[in-house]
């Protein structure tokens, strides 16, 4: 992966977080649209994403005009505006699992909260709170397997 392609993942992954890093994104597809230049997968997924969120308004709700409910839906598919309380942190949640899965017994606690804390651009708090779900959700899942494996024998 080269460096602008890193840059644009660190982006996506703090929008709805972060309103700033969504202003960089539009800033960096400019670029590429000013250039002619094709722009990584990622970034015009996020684009096409928000583009389809407003072409999919026909009717604006609650009696607000097209026009406002279009503007609303394109800055909120940007990842733009903010919900009601600070939105959760987002962590690719299979490469958590797995990453869990894999060393989350062997190694410790604190190093792993510190390796995702900067992987993911989040708090370390907010990376111990997310080992603690995914281990909880590890053991969950291999009970369940160790139990189907034992009723298939």
């Amino acid at each position: 992966m080269d460096r602008e392609t890193a840059r644009i993942e660190k982006l996506l992954r703090r929008v709805g977080s972060d309103v700033d890093a969504s202003a960089e994104l539009l800033a960096v597809a400019a670029e590429y649209l000013a250039a002619g230049k094709p722009m990584p997968d990622a970034l015009a997924d996020y684009l096409a994403r928000a583009f389809r969120r407003v072409a999919a308004i026909v009717e604006a709700p609650d009696g607000k005009r097209p026009e406002d409910a279009r503007i609303d839906a394109l800055a909120h598919g940007l990842g733009m505006t903010r919900n009601e309380g600070r939105p959760r942190a987002p962590i690719g949640g299979y490469d958590l699992y797995l990453t869990v899965a894999q060393f989350g017994d062997n190694v410790s606690e604190n190093k792993l909260a510190k390796a995702l804390a900067d992987a993911y651009d989040i708090s370390e708090m907010t990376a111990r709170a997310r080992i603690k779900e995914a281990k909880a959700k590890v053991a969950e899942l291999r009970d369940s397997m160790g139990a189907e494996i034992r009723s298939a024998d």
